[in-house]
């Protein structure tokens, strides 16, 4: 990390230079820092899941009862809330993706180019990451780490 009143390396999550004693303000948010291939991979199952599941037991009551889904404020509004999310984590997931790989999540715009999304999402998938600290972050740990993916520990 580089002091931002000196401008010299410093430590990680420090809260003061020990060269000048500025106070370090870490911002950290679900948008920053930087996830691997194989977290970014899991993050996706599991919110696909997450989303999967209350869709599925929506159908299922409202089948049981004869409840017409389809047409329900309520389910309406729970998918609206679900699907919020999801884009949200989503995004989240593939901003620090693409940090991973050395670039600025503003470049994900150029997903909106039919064909290039979709080499766009191989390179994301397939491409290692950078092995050494960017200008995002340190290299990410290799192992599964939930803080990581969603910017929390959910108590599972």
């Amino acid at each position: 990390m580089i002091c931002k009143n000196c401008q010299k390396e410093i430590k990680d999550n420090v809260k003061f230079c020990p060269f000048c004693g500025y106070e370090q303000k870490i911002k950290k948010s679900l948008f920053s820092g930087r996830i691997n291939r194989r977290n970014y991979f899991i993050g996706y199952i599991i919110l696909t899941l997450i989303l999967f599941i209350p869709w599925t037991v929506i159908v299922f009551v409202s089948t049981i009862f004869g409840i017409d889904y389809q047409n329900s404020v309520t389910t309406g509004i729970i998918l609206l809330i679900m699907y919020v999310t999801y884009s949200i984590y989503s995004l989240s997931f593939s901003i620090k993706r693409v940090h991973d790989l050395g670039h600025s999540g503003w470049i994900l715009l150029v997903g909106i180019i039919p064909i290039v999304n979709l080499i766009l999402l191989i390179i994301m998938v397939f491409e290692r990451g950078s092995e050494t600290r960017n200008k995002y972050g340190n290299k990410p740990l290799s192992k599964i780490d939930m803080k990581e993916i969603f910017g929390f520990n959910p108590k599972i």
